[in-house]
């Protein structure tokens, strides 16, 4: 199977670095006029720690082919209006993303359990927390988190939106070890944060809040086009009948063999219907059939119904050359 390619909209930092519900303040941030560049003044207090020049990464002109752009693409779209990416905004969420300092010893960050290199997962099958511990479960990779159209997140979906849940590592004791208060006392003292808050969200004023709306919209940006898959469905003319997929001139014939068991159910196969639109998503947490008595109860834990018993969040696809190793509980390395 051919890796794709991913638009990982994340550049290289000088950092390098993942449970409980968290309210945010409901005040929409008004974004500064002035945001396109980081003037003379912020770059002689941000260049001796971070490697950043005065034109910030583009986030918001990102090239998307046409099932990126498309109604259903829209819809799924998870993006709330009061937090749209922003250059600014998503270059605070990546700072966030790699600091270690968001833990209690300042020695994981998002990146420690979200790795670029694997496709933003962990290699291993259960992350290692501040103090040595593991998590309980594998951290899923985070691309193309803005297509789940319900907005849930982790394997229980027990996060409402993709804001609450960049919140909960934070918080966890096994993870990151801090409270939301500690945090921002710790941070608002940085002279380079109070920069890169002023420039994302008008004021150096550090809150849990903008912490949450600048890591969310990091994480959207983290979006996987341009595989094969992508240039063989274009090729295909963007076929709307999942169930009816022809064969993609571009791949190989054990390719479409594949592509034939996934889409068209031969075999017995039902690929599709957790797996099927163009983001290979899903929007409903589904049972993987592993077991019929799971000692992860998954969504069911959190939301107390015996139908959500076994449920699990549904991964994307993409990249998944490199986000072994596989399923909640990584039992499978290949």
């Amino acid at each position: 199977m051919t890796r794709p390619t991913v638009i990982l909209l994340a550049l290289a930092l000088l950092w390098s670095a993942c449970d409980r519900e968290t309210d945010l303040e409901e005040t929409p941030e008004q974004i500064p006029a002035d945001t396109s560049t980081f003037s003379a003044a912020d770059l002689q207090i941000l260049t001796p720690v971070l490697d950043l020049k005065a034109l910030p990464f583009n986030y918001t002109d990102t090239r998307l082919p046409p099932h990126y752009q498309s109604a259903e693409a829209y819809d799924a779209d998870n993006t709330p209006e009061d937090n749209p990416i922003t250059n600014m905004g998503a270059t605070l969420g990546r700072v966030l993303f790699y600091d270690p300092q968001l833990s209690q010893n300042n020695r994981i960050s998002c990146a420690s359990c979200h790795e670029q290199g694997a496709a933003f997962s962990d290699p291993r099958r259960f992350s290692v927390g501040l103090n040595g511990e593991r998590t309980k479960r594998n951290s899923m990779t985070l691309i193309n988190s803005r297509y789940y159209e319900n907005g849930h997140f982790f394997w229980d979906e027990r996060a409402a939106t993709l804001e609450a849940q960049v919140l909960l590592p934070i918080q966890d004791h096994i993870e990151m070890g801090m409270t939301l208060e500690d945090l921002v006392a710790k941070l608002q003292p940085l002279d380079y944060y109070q920069v890169l808050f002023t420039k994302a969200f008008g004021s150096e004023a550090v809150t849990a809040e903008r912490i949450a709306r600048a890591l969310a919209q990091f994480t959207r940006s983290i979006v996987s086009v341009n595989s094969k898959f992508d240039r063989g469905f274009v090729a295909a003319g963007l076929p709307e009948d999942e169930e009816e997929m022809p064969n993609f001139p571009n791949f190989t014939a054990q390719e479409n063999l594949g592509l034939d068991i996934f889409y068209r159910g031969r075999n017995g196969a039902t690929c599709l219907y957790c797996h099927g639109n163009p983001q290979h998503v899903n929007d409903e947490a589904k049972n993987n059939g592993l077991a019929l008595a799971s000692t992860d109860q998954g969504k069911g834990a959190f939301t107390g119904r015996a139908a959500d018993r076994g449920l699990f969040k549904v991964p994307t696809l993409r990249n998944l050359a490199v986000t072994g190793p596989y399923l909640h509980d990584g039992r499978f390395a290949t």
